[in-house]
């Protein structure tokens, strides 16, 4: 059982709650009671918007001169569920979320998305007990620590901008990508894209999006340049 005096949590947290009972809740899995509104669910849904904005509002006010594409990625990597279970597990916030004894033996404590879950419940009870100013300082310490890590993390993700600098910096002609294969029902299908550059296909890769599939061929791409490269295979 999680303890039931949370002052050692507060003062992780940096924050002291005027109501506890919110605390209690954001802390409380929907597996530990029968009443979904007991649970965290609700302080989710409203923590999930509050840390999105808090972030976006950080990011638009440091980096003043990045398009919206670039705001977007980074906004998307910090408000993910690794960023967010790793900020609640550094708060350890796992030893006191309650939840049922099944939960427990499954490995709750140690699931990414209970503890991003939490997370968000827990700014949403700072927000309803303290309101935004409190909130977006919880968050900008938490998770506005992690900016630049998301700056250098999203750069090496998107590998369709690597691919596209490293190809103009050769011949300026832009990598083209098509639509080699499309499988399975409505629900879940899947794509294959081939890249090309100079009418040669530098790679292929698969996903269950386009976007997806285009970035793993990219991938591909990127790592028989760095072999193909050497032996003035594509000048």
């Amino acid at each position: 059982m999680p303890p039931t005096d949370h002052s050692d949590l507060e003062t992780r947290l940096g924050v002291k709650f005027k109501n506890k009972e919110l605390l209690r809740q954001a802390l409380r899995h929907s597996s530990s009671t029968a009443s979904p509104g007991n649970s965290y669910e609700r302080m989710e849904f409203l923590g999930d918007s509050i840390v999105g904005m808090v972030v976006c509002d950080l990011l638009y006010r440091r980096y003043r001169i990045q398009p919206e594409g670039v705001l977007s990625k980074l906004k998307a990597f910090l408000v993910s569920e690794p960023i967010l279970a790793e900020a609640a597990s550094q708060l350890g916030m796992d030893q006191w979320i309650e939840m049922s004894e099944a939960e427990v033996l499954s490995g709750g404590r140690a699931r990414r998305s209970i503890l991003s879950d939490a997370f968000e419940a827990l700014v949403g009870a700072i927000f309803l007990d303290q309101g935004y100013r409190s909130a977006r300082a919880f968050v900008r310490r938490t998770v506005g620590k992690q900016v630049e890590f998301a700056r250098r993390e999203a750069a090496k993700r998107d590998y369709k901008s690597q691919l596209q600098e490293r190809l103009q910096a050769l011949g300026g002609e832009l990598p083209a990508y098509r639509l080699a294969l499309e499988w399975g029902p409505p629900h879940s299908k899947m794509f294959r894209f081939e890249v090309l550059w100079r009418g040669n296909a530098l790679g292929s890769g698969e996903g269950k999006t386009k976007k997806e599939a285009q970035q793993a061929a990219a991938k591909v791409a990127l790592l028989s340049l760095d072999q193909e490269f050497q032996t003035s295979k594509w000048c």
